[in-house]
């Protein structure tokens, strides 16, 4: 069934059926439907129509990946460009878009960082730039791309951004993350791309205070005229951004697609939930209080300590589980110790497929200081 830009907002595909958007012909898995979330639809800019994305049925579920439906007959290339590619919620969308583009035979190209001790501040691994490689979705590293501020490094990377673009010539340039969103939008405009789209994974600015708030702020103001569409994860971070003193028109160019994520039926993350609280050690009438992230500030395990000292005191069968590694693994295990903890409280480090664990949970709990 072909689906037409001005047609309705959604159609469901038939099984097996292709689906013609603005002449790229793509192949959907049985049952799926395509959707736009633009809050400006027909869209007012000619360079870009609006986002689709494929929604797909249970078990793999709602986002599969976007699609960007331009004027243009085809791309010949779609850049995503992403500061470093750790595990995280941002940096696995980025891998399921590409892999699923690539798969399809669009030509895409990622650019990225690296990761480690000397160049980040948290999520010191290269897991998803691995499974990247391992995908052979075509991928380039440029090693002055980094996490932390460097004057001399970042201007490296703006150098060696604004060549790769010029020599690529690409349609869309998709960028990730809030470094590379400051570097990659000013590298379009010194190649000449036309069409840059900012995926807003959350702002910088919301984990900063003062001074350094202040100028996030004001570059993103600047910034504005260097990005043709913005995506958002939420729509409070539209709303926020205008608040703060954000440019007016930002909603009007701007798509709301929520993350998606996969789950397995009832019946499989009952023996999900079986073999977890056997291996783990946890009877049938135990509490387990869960979540899953990294051990770093923006994630606040401190707090998620202390509830569970506080909480501990009301439930003798409460038991906890924090899923995942980083910098502040230390500290959190001397809380556990202090607050006589160590015979509830569980860090089995990173697990590579964590959806079973949400079956052992009783209670999902979220601290995080901002998402």
């Amino acid at each position: 069934m072909p689906f037409h830009r001005h047609g309705l907002l959604e159609r469901h595909v038939t099984d097996g059926a292709l689906v013609d958007a603005r002449n790229v012909t793509i192949q959907f898995p049985p049952g799926s439907s395509l959707r736009s979330e633009s809050p400006a639809w027909p869209h007012q800019h000619p360079a870009i129509s609006p986002l689709w994305y494929v929604s797909q049925p249970s078990p793999l579920s709602d986002l599969a990946m976007a699609i960007t439906a331009t004027h243009s007959p085809y791309f010949s290339m779609v850049i995503h460009l992403i500061t470093r590619l750790p595990m995280g919620g941002a940096t696995q969308l980025v891998y399921d878009i590409t892999q699923r583009m690539h798969t399809s035979g669009q030509e895409v190209l990622i650019l990225t960082g690296l990761s480690d001790e000397k160049r980040s501040s948290s999520a010191k691994n290269n897991r998803i730039l691995e499974a990247v490689q391992a995908a052979n979705i075509p991928v380039e590293v440029c090693t002055y791309l980094q996490h932390r501020v460097s004057p001399v490094n970042d201007l490296r990377a703006l150098l060696w951004l604004r060549a790769v673009l010029r020599e690529r010539k690409p349609d869309i340039v998709h960028i990730h993350s809030s470094k590379a969103g400051i570097l990659g939008r000013l590298a379009c405009k010194l190649a000449g791309v036309r069409r840059v789209i900012f995926h807003v994974h959350g702002w910088s600015f919301s984990r900063s205070r003062g001074l350094a708030r202040r100028m996030y702020l004001l570059l993103e103001r600047a910034f504005y005229r260097l990005t043709t569409e913005y995506i958002f994860v939420s729509r409070q971070d539209i709303l926020d951004f205008v608040a703060l003193g954000g440019n007016a028109g930002t909603e009007g160019k701007s798509h709301v697609i929520y993350p998606g994520a996969d789950f397995v039926g009832p019946e499989e993350g009952t023996e999900h939930r079986k073999r977890l609280r056997k291996e783990m050690g946890f009877r049938d009438t135990d509490h387990v209080v869960g979540t899953i992230g990294r051990l770093d500030y923006q994630k606040n395990p401190q707090m998620f300590v202390r509830v569970a000292a506080e909480y501990s005191k009301i439930n003798p069968a409460a038991q906890f589980v924090w899923i995942g590694e980083g910098d502040e693994r230390g500290e959190v295990e001397e809380m556990v110790e202090e607050l006589g903890l160590a015979d509830r409280f569980f860090l089995p480090g990173y697990v590579d497929d964590v959806e079973p664990y949400y079956f052992l949970f009783d209670t999902f709990a979220l601290t995080s200081r901002y998402e």
